[in-house]
């Protein structure tokens, strides 16, 4: 111990190493320049290492003499200084560098946004953080946020939105993921589900079942449609044409009109509207037409309202039903009535219903190979559907 004196250290200028006792040395460089090694072997992995300590004269004998006792003393503990001083500066790094959780949720988002087909769904992502984890989780730093930090936000929202919450939960656990991946934090993810918070919070499944859109009976839906005839708004119209195409209400809703073609009486849903990612060609009964044609102005979308210029609003078919007094079914649920007519009621191969209702039938390699989409005994069926409705309603049976 102590075998260098100040004075050495100081005018020393002879290349290589000098040893002062319990692992520590002074580096001298054939420039002159010194500085401190810790020489020991790893109580880990039993190799020789050099640890730097600093350049001399910045770090003087004494503050080197006192780090190396420190740092055998981490050696008396099995550990390795190297090890533990890599891991000091990553969390120095994580607690000082490290973005806060709505700044990287933001930027997570922006990267993945592409991957959704529909623009409202890649919206809604960051929607449901914004509203329910920023404020109680937003501005803090990734490395700091804990399983109690997610319970905070969960809780509030996990017995009265169950869905929401899940799908909140399901998010933040991404946006750690990504995080964990740019290494701006390390360990368990605070948000996982099974073995974590799944001994906390009860199962989705057990709070609410999950609950599938509420169909009309197809017998029904002729005097539901008749009623809808006795009006005039927009909203009834597009309602009917929903009906009568066994359309989604977004396919419906955000309708253009150089989608259709009124001479050939057919409508083209381009694939990026498509949940299936296939263009959709719907064939459109004269009633169909009929309604088309009423329509005062064939410019942008279909169902439009003139003052704006702007589609119908998402939720103003369900609205509309809740109005008439069929708040317990869904717009989408016409679909599930078509679906329950045509297997009743015609004798149309099921592929012929399923491509009514734009499914994907058959394998991939099927899909591949077929060359038609059906279009002619579509249009047959949809007719008919058009036809016993139609027919129906206007008996008022």
């Amino acid at each position: 111990m102590n075998k260098l004196s100040a004075r050495f250290v100081e005018t020393n200028k002879k290349p290589g190493l000098s040893n002062d006792g319990l692992g520590l040395y002074l580096k001298t460089q054939k420039t002159g320049a010194k500085s401190w090694i810790f020489r020991y072997a790893s109580p880990v992995t039993h190799r020789k290492r050099d640890m730097g300590l600093g350049t001399y004269p910045v770090i003087s004998l004494a503050q080197a003499r006192q780090e190396t006792l420190k740092l055998r003393l981490l050696l008396s503990q099995g550990l390795d200084p190297i090890r533990v001083r890599d891991e000091e500066r990553a969390a120095h790094r994580q607690e000082h560098e490290t973005p806060d959780f709505a700044s990287f949720a933001k930027e997570h988002h922006a990267e993945i946004k592409d991957q959704w087909k529909n623009k409202k769904h890649a919206q809604q992502w960051i929607n449901t953080l914004t509203r329910y984890a920023f404020p109680v989780i937003g501005k803090m730093q990734m490395a700091h946020i804990n399983v109690n930090d997610v319970l905070s936000v969960l809780q509030p929202i996990w017995k009265t939105k169950t869905e929401t919450a899940t799908r909140v939960r399901q998010r933040i656990e991404d946006v750690w993921n990504a995080a964990k991946l740019r290494e701006y934090v390390s360990g368990d993810n605070p948000a996982r589900w099974k073995g974590h918070l799944d001994l906390v919070l009860p199962a989705p499944a057990k709070i609410r079942p999950v609950k599938h859109h509420d169909a009309m009976p197809y017998k029904d839906v002729p005097v539901f449609v008749s009623r809808l005839r006795a009006s005039s708004s927009l909203s009834t119209i597009a309602l009917e044409f929903l009906i009568l195409t066994a359309c989604r209400t977004s396919e419906v809703r955000l309708a253009m009109w150089d989608e259709i073609d009124l001479e050939n009486r057919v409508w083209t849903i381009p694939k990026e509207r498509m949940k299936a990612g296939r263009e959709h060609r719907v064939p459109l009964s004269d009633r169909c037409v009929e309604i088309l044609g009423a329509l005062p102005d064939r410019d942008g979308y279909v169902f439009k309202k003139l003052s704006s210029g702007k589609p119908l609003g998402d939720g103003a078919f369900r609205a509309l039903m809740e109005r008439m007094g069929a708040g317990a079914y869904t717009p989408h649920g016409f679909r599930s009535s078509f679906r329950d007519w045509a297997a009743e009621n015609s004798d149309e191969m099921n592929d012929v219903i399923e491509l009514c209702l734009g499914h994907s039938v058959g394998s991939k390699t099927e899909l591949a190979y077929r060359r038609t989409d059906l279009l002619q005994k579509r249009r047959s069926l949809l007719v008919l559907w058009s036809s016993k409705v139609a027919g129906e309603a206007c008996d008022g049976e």
